[in-house]
């Protein structure tokens, strides 16, 4: 149980207002039963005219357990002063419908109870199970007359999940524990038995919204004390964009409008800076255009490169030639970056793009760098040893200067002495 479950209604806002609903509760339930023995006109009127007396009575203590369960629920575990006319019952028609909703499940209950069976057990447990979620829509909703649109009933409830059992019984719980005191309590007790129904009903409210704190983030309940609220929030919302941003490029792949596809995409990404590039990355691997796909990754792998990760860069870069043999990035000085990263395992990669540099990037100045690399990976890791030496002599014959460096030549000569590994 939280601590603000005993908190709440000894605060001397929850005082005066268990007060208020004591002792005017009391003197409207002596009069209404001393009202019963008069004439019928004499009846009617008397309940007519204590009817916006309950209200006001009944709603104010209604108010102050929303007030409650709305500020457990956002994390407020000490209690905080109500904003101001959050406990006037007439300050919205929402207060005055959901405390019709809640008295009109209670009384379903009670015929319920009573009598056992029929329409109105029936009725009766569908209310319970749907007039909490009410309660709670209406009390943590910015605009409480908007909250009575059922959708917000059945988000609580969706959202809830198993929780919402919990919440429902506790806060059903505490209503009904009014409405008996308010029913079935005589006497001289009468005051006392509305005091502790008052503070149960306060105390089932704070154990409600305890009970919705836990589901904060899939309720997404505004709260002060939960860092991960944010967060949740911010990777919700991502989420939704990125799964309509893909429908978006589902249509306009479907009629080939690749182009204007990959231009809503960039569009998106450069938007935060292509922060969210491995995640479209990995969306567009599930994605059926195959041409958006790979025009993303080869833009993609340059940004990879640009920030100092071509590890990441090399395999996006050999997903793409296992889909696409004649995929190639967008730069030379990419390939030259990626095929560094190669290993023994996917040395075939690395000769894939650099025996098709010079076509590739006819205008490029590292051609030589590229033929001496590809050679270094034939001789080293593919067994073409042959192959490997006509580059070398190619290298020679084609780029004299770059034959003269002191790395080239010392790699030849421990090449041709057969002392490389």
């Amino acid at each position: 149980m939280p601590r603000s479950a005993l908190i709440y209604p000894a605060t001397a806002t929850g005082g005066i207002t268990v007060a208020i609903f004591a002792v005017g509760g009391a003197l409207l339930i002596w009069l209404e039963r001393f009202a019963v023995h008069g004439p019928a006109e004499f009846v009617f009127a008397a309940h007519a005219l204590m009817l916006p007396a309950w209200l006001a009575i009944f709603g104010q203590l209604h108010c102050y357990g929303a007030v409650v369960l709305r500020a457990v629920a956002r994390g407020h575990d000490d209690p905080t002063p109500p904003p101001i006319g959050a406990l006037n019952p007439f300050g919205s028609a929402a207060i005055p419908l959901t405390i019709g909703a809640v008295a009109a499940t209670a009384w379903c209950a009670d015929a319920a109870v009573n009598d056992a069976g029929g329409a109105a057990t029936i009725l009766a447990v569908l209310l319970v199970a749907t007039a909490p979620a009410l309660v709670a829509a209406v009390a943590l909703g910015d605009n409480a007359a908007s909250a009575l649109d059922p959708r917000h009933s059945i988000a609580v409830i969706a959202h809830g999940g198993v929780a919402y059992a919990a919440f429902a019984v506790v806060v059903a719980g505490g209503y009904a524990c009014l409405f008996w005191a308010i029913w079935y309590a005589t006497g001289l007790t009468l005051p006392f038995v509305l005091v502790a129904a008052a503070c149960v009903f306060l105390a089932s409210q704070a154990i409600g919204g305890a009970i919705l704190f836990t589901r904060r983030n899939e309720l997404r309940i505004d709260t002060d004390f939960s860092p991960e609220q944010d967060v949740a929030h911010v990777i919700a919302e991502n989420e939704r964009e990125l799964v309509e941003l893909m429908t978006d490029l589902h249509r306009l792949a479907a009629v080939d409008r690749n182009r204007q596809a990959y231009a809503r995409l960039d569009e998106y990404l450069a938007r935060d800076r292509y922060r969210n590039d491995a995640r479209a990355h990995e969306a567009l691997r599930q994605f059926q255009g195959r041409a958006l796909r790979l025009e993303h990754a080869v833009h993609y792998i340059e940004r990879l490169v640009a920030a100092r990760n071509a590890s990441t860069a090399w395999m996006v870069c050999k997903r793409c030639l296992d889909e696409d043999e004649a995929f190639r990035p967008l730069s030379d000085t990419s390939v030259i970056a990626l095929v560094a990263h190669a290993t023994t395992a996917d040395a075939r990669y690395a000769a894939t793009l650099l025996a098709d540099f010079v076509r590739a990037y006819p205008a490029s100045s590292l051609h030589a760098n590229a033929l001496f690399r590809l050679a270094q990976l034939k001789i080293d890791r593919l067994g073409e040893r042959a192959d490997g030496y006509e580059l070398l002599a190619r290298v020679e014959r084609e780029f004299p200067r770059f034959a003269g460096l002191a790395v080239f030549r010392d790699y030849a000569e421990r090449a041709r002495a057969g002392r490389t590994g």
